[in-house]
């Protein structure tokens, strides 16, 4: 299983990808030895199987909506913010229900085969 993370520094992400150390947050703390961090989200995304958003509240929306291009519309989006958008009131989960990936062009009455 890959195993990827981003994050908006591009030094940060090599670092960890070359050292599998975050010296930023957790310093001297050894990562998986797969682990490979990314800065550019549709990197992350486009072969991820699960999404977990665990950014801040006030750019959650944000992010969501640049990640989901690259997401393939069958990929769970899981929150693990904690609290609120300060401008609705809404929790992380009702964001995302209110932004989903696009649906892929195909005929209609088929969905996407899931990978096995």
């Amino acid at each position: 299983m890959a195993r990827c993370c981003c994050g908006r520094e591009p030094g940060l992400a090599e670092h960890i990808t070359a050292a599998h150390e975050n010296p930023d947050y957790l310093p001297g703390r050894p990562l998986h030895p797969e682990l490979r961090a990314t800065a550019l989200l549709s990197d992350a995304a486009e072969q991820a199987d699960v999404v977990v958003m665990a950014g801040p509240t006030h750019a959650f929306r944000q992010v969501l909506a640049e990640l989901a291009p690259p997401v393939r519309p069958w990929v769970p989006v899981v929150s693990a913010a904690k609290g609120f958008e300060e401008r609705t009131d809404k929790w992380m989960t009702e964001v995302i229900t209110e932004e989903p990936p696009p649906e892929p062009a195909q005929p209609p009455g088929r969905r996407p085969e899931r990978p096995h």
